[in-house]
């Protein structure tokens, strides 16, 4: 009998090779660009094709290597479909940008982003318009999740190691790792909210986009549920390591395989992304939010121009 390790492992063999044809042609669609956010998802069915090889053959050979591979593999999962999610979320909230005003008052997510640590340093500018602050936040997300994919890679290490000392620390590498992204996925979700609230403000192409992003998200959530029973509780069902065959299915890479469908299904209907004309066009915005679009509302005061002086009166003597 096929250890289910081992039948999982073949059946990702089987079904990312198919997806990743589907991919190549979004990548040929839309260029290997990160802003894109489709390069990602490329990065994610290669991970998982590799992943899956490694696990066969640390069930075949179980080697040191055979194992650290598939171990290390196995955890990078999460990264690459957070930054594809936030990188189709840059796109829409650019592509907003692009057509709607920003007014000087913040309110709601807005409001929030600035007063998250860190995050809050590196978005708020006094020229940065709504729009443009969540695009910075998103740059900020693409920067942890990739810190969290290098504490992902050295945990699996160091936890594959035969040293009880780096064991230990592996695992608390995988915790802040994991909570990094947890931290990541609380930000995604407020900013696909908050591009929700503007979806009639969406052109049509882009609300696909955003309906793909609205649908992942649940999908996501499952899937960091999983990991967080998985390293955080001593649940042998969600052990990582031989624990159930079918809560692995459900809660994690059933949500993976929907999600890369999804984003592929998108990929492959929405035109192309020009981050170029996107960044120029929103340069101008905040010189267009100086001044009001009320009709009514005033204008800011100017100095009026000046008048030439009047010539000197000549003085005529009295008769």
């Amino acid at each position: 009998m096929i250890p289910a390790e081992e039948s999982i492992a073949i059946g990702e063999l089987v079904v990312y090779p198919l997806v990743l044809t589907g991919v190549v042609f979004v990548l040929a669609r839309h260029g290997l660009k990160r802003e894109a956010g489709f390069f990602f998802l490329a990065t994610f069915t290669l991970v998982r094709i590799i992943g899956a090889g490694f696990q066969v053959a640390a069930v075949k050979n179980p080697t040191q290597s055979n194992i650290t591979g598939a171990t290390i593999l196995q955890s990078m999962g999460l990264s690459p479909l957070l930054m594809c999610s936030g990188a189709l979320l840059k796109r829409i909230i650019d592509q907003t940008s692009t057509h709607v005003r920003s007014n000087s008052r913040n309110d709601g997510i807005d409001s929030i982003l600035p007063r998250i640590p860190i995050v809050g340093l590196l978005i708020v500018g006094s020229k940065a318009t709504a729009s443009s602050r969540r695009s910075r936040v998103i740059q900020c997300i693409h920067i942890g999740a990739t810190v969290s994919l290098i504490l992902f890679i050295v945990g699996a290490t160091r936890e594959t190691s035969d040293s009880s000392s780096k064991q230990s620390s592996g695992k608390v590498m995988i915790k802040v790792a994991l909570l990094l992204l947890v931290l990541i996925f609380a930000i995604l979700f407020l900013l696909a909210a908050k591009s929700a609230s503007e979806f009639n403000k969406i052109s049509a192409g882009e609300k696909r986009i955003l309906i793909a992003v609205l649908v992942a998200i649940p999908l996501l959530a499952v899937r960091i549920l999983w990991a967080i029973l998985s390293v955080f509780t001593d649940i042998s069902t969600f052990s990582s390591i031989n624990g159930s065959a079918a809560a692995r299915i459900c809660m994690a890479i059933l949500e993976e395989f929907l999600i890369v469908v999804i984003y592929t299904f998108v990929g492959l209907t929405v035109p192309r992304y020009d981050a170029s004309e996107s960044a120029r066009i929103e340069e101008q915005i905040p010189l267009a939010n100086q001044y009001p679009s009320a009709p009514n509302a005033p204008y800011p005061a100017q100095d009026p121009a000046p008048y030439p002086a009047p010539h000197p009166t000549p003085e005529y003597s009295q008769r």
